[in-house]
């Protein structure tokens, strides 16, 4: 998701106007349905939490592109996202303070997997 707001971010300020919007994009470990027809409840996933944190918070932030994680939003640019894997599987993930400069857009622009 850095990566993603990161490149979301270059290419707003290639259309012109880029620096005048707020952008705020969340996510879940559970995703918010678990079939086309039903959603999940609050206690099974973070979804609804990141969801309501952004839609309170986009018309408050200073312009720019945010990621939810919990009850935080984060600036693309400081951030990367940590995973924990236990037996090839991802466990947890969460975003921490990147301490290294903005990455080389034609090396960091790819898709984050």
């Amino acid at each position: 998701m850095p990566r993603n707001g990161r490149y979301l971010s270059e290419l707003l300020s290639h259309a012109g106007g880029g620096q005048s919007r707020t952008v705020i994009l969340c996510g879940a470990m559970k995703p918010l349905r678990s079939t086309p027809d039903s959603f999940l409840t609050e206690t099974e996933t973070d979804g609804w939490q990141n969801l309501r944190l952004a839609m309170a918070r986009v018309q408050q932030e200073t312009p720019g592109i945010y990621l939810t994680d919990g009850d935080q939003l984060h600036n693309v640019f400081d951030v990367e996202k940590h995973r924990e894997v236990v037996d090839g599987k991802v466990t947890q993930a969460r975003f921490v303070r990147s301490f290294k400069p903005y990455p080389n857009p034609a090396i960091d622009f790819v898709r984050d997997t």
